[in-house]
């Protein structure tokens, strides 16, 4: 992911102020900066899967979206409790299946030549089965989920929160965009 200096930072909060979901606008943003960042290998990519560059974009910010999902720290810490372990498998389960059957489904649309119209209808019903089962899960819900994907809100300049970054930046950034690999069940 992108490394935003203090002053991007504030641009980008800037940008978002005012929205409904100013955490998903500035990391829509910061997803489609990565897109550009590395548009050599995203246009090989989405020629590869047989997408269109928005398409490729959407389904970059939404693998991101699901990435930030898996880090259980930050979920805790928004939701005010601890999943459980059978919580944090769920999430894990809800996090491959949603890719394996979506990767299998556009492939397969794809392959039979789907129309821009079902490619997006899928991209939109997975992303929207996915929140579901996301908030069934977690306790997560529209507002919470805007947070986590805004950062750690406690942070002044947090896009979520509107204000100007002040002061020393934090430590290292938050969202390095990996999330531990976690033990399979048998």
């Amino acid at each position: 992911m992108p490394k935003l200096s203090a002053k991007e930072k504030a641009q980008l909060a800037d940008q978002v102020r005012g929205s409904k979901q100013p955490g998903r606008d500035a990391f829509r943003a910061v997803s489609d900066r990565f897109v550009d960042e590395n548009l050599e290998h995203a246009t090989r990519q989405a020629t590869a899967e047989g997408l269109t560059m928005p398409e490729l974009r959407e389904v970059t910010y939404f693998g991101l979206m699901v990435e930030a999902t898996q880090r259980f720290e930050d979920v805790e810490a928004l939701i005010g409790r601890t999943l459980t372990e059978d919580q944090r498998d769920e999430l894990a389960e809800l996090m491959q299946s949603s890719n394996h059957g979506f990767k299998d489904a556009m492939r397969g649309l794809v392959a039979r030549h789907g129309t821009d119209a079902e490619r997006w209808k899928l991209i939109r019903n997975t992303e929207a089965r996915y929140q579901t089962e996301l908030f069934r899960i977690s306790g997560l819900d529209e507002g919470l989920l805007d947070d986590l994907l805004a950062g750690n809100i406690a942070l002044p300049g947090a896009p979520a929160r509107g204000e100007p970054p002040e002061g020393a930046p934090a430590g290292a950034p938050r969202d390095d965009g990996t999330t531990r690999q976690r033990p399979s069940k048998p």
